[in-house]
């Protein structure tokens, strides 16, 4: 294995075990649970917005290794960040996990490229992309029929 595979590993690991941003937000002004009957996640994201900024993200729940470290990550990459740009963020995570070819380089991802590797395991994309299909709902309950959902 390479050491950015151990890495990566690593990284995913620790956010399972020890979640940043796990619990609740009294305040939320946007809630949404998601489930992944495959793999038994189910998860429910909480935010909490203001103007367009997203002041807060936390989430619940029990899943997998995989949905919990990107459940931690994603909360944390997108607290300061407007909705605008966590609509950018999302595509590029989700451009990452499946390996799209406009898949931004992996050194802008930061922790989130720990999951570049998971379009070989294509069950474990859903896994992954959970909780950052729920924020996207959270923040836009009625998307339009071009968005795409993993």
């Amino acid at each position: 294995m390479s050491s950015a595979t151990d890495l990566y590993q690593q990284i995913i690991l620790e956010h399972s075990r020890h979640p940043l941003h796990f619990g609740t937000l009294p305040d939320a002004t946007h809630v949404c649970s998601a489930d992944n009957p495959l793999c038994g996640d189910s998860f429910r994201v909480v935010l909490r917005v203001d103007g367009s900024i997203i002041c807060e993200a936390a989430f619940e729940g029990a899943g997998c290794a995989i949905s919990k470290a990107s459940a931690s990550l994603m909360c944390d990459a997108i607290i300061g960040q407007s909705t605008d740009d966590f609509e950018q963020r999302f595509r590029h995570f989700q451009a990452t996990v499946t390996s799209a070819v406009d898949a931004p380089p992996l050194d802008h991802m930061g922790p989130l490229a720990a999951f570049s590797g998971l379009a070989r395991f294509p069950a474990r994309i859903k896994c992954a992309m959970l909780c950052w299909n729920a924020a996207r709902s959270a923040l836009n309950p009625y998307p339009s029929a071009t968005d795409p959902v993993i």
